[in-house]
């Protein structure tokens, strides 16, 4: 496991970060797979995500409680992918696990406006050169590295417009 994990503590709790497929709680797994759906289909998820498209809805609407640890691993490396970051455990009032949101969300829509914010941001931190401290740039970078990886990761279409299926035919 790596360094920058933590481990599930015993009792079942769900670590707090991780970048493990196993470890992402399945709670958070299940709410993803479920926007995920509604956004792509079924079928287009499954096949993205490695698995069969009544596997996936199972999973999705409860009927399987605990998937198979495979399938949990596939879910986990979508959720990963599109989450590049990692899981972080956001705090919640009911005591259920939830994914603290994508930099993307709290930034404008669209890939350039969001990197322009970003820029904004630290260039007027940099108008203080002598109180920047010197990981500035490095978080600068990082921070850029995420949201690049997660607009990367968002696959958009035109609304109403599914993906095309493996055959390249569109699902109808």
């Amino acid at each position: 496991m790596d360094s920058d994990e933590s481990k599930s503590p015993a009792g079942g709790a769900d670590p707090p970060f991780t970048r493990s497929p196993n470890l992402v709680p399945q709670e958070v797994l299940r709410d993803f797979m479920a926007d995920q759906a509604r956004v792509h289909g079924y079928r287009a998820l499954a096949d993205r995500v490695g698995t069969g498209h009544e596997t996936l809805r199972k999973f999705v609407t409860g009927r399987t409680v605990q998937p198979h640890p495979r399938q949990r691993e596939l879910m986990g490396a979508e959720f990963l992918q599109v989450h590049p970051s990692g899981y972080v455990r956001e705090a919640t009032v009911d005591g259920r696990p939830r994914a603290l949101g994508p930099l993307k969300m709290l930034l404008p829509p669209e890939r350039e406006q969001a990197e322009e914010v970003l820029d904004r941001i630290f260039a007027l931190a940099e108008r203080h050169p002598d109180e920047l401290p010197g990981q500035a740039a490095a978080v600068r970078a990082w921070m850029r590295r995420v949201l690049e990886a997660e607009f990367d990761a968002d696959m958009r279409y035109p609304p109403g417009q599914r993906p095309p299926g493996p055959s390249g035919v569109r699902d109808r």
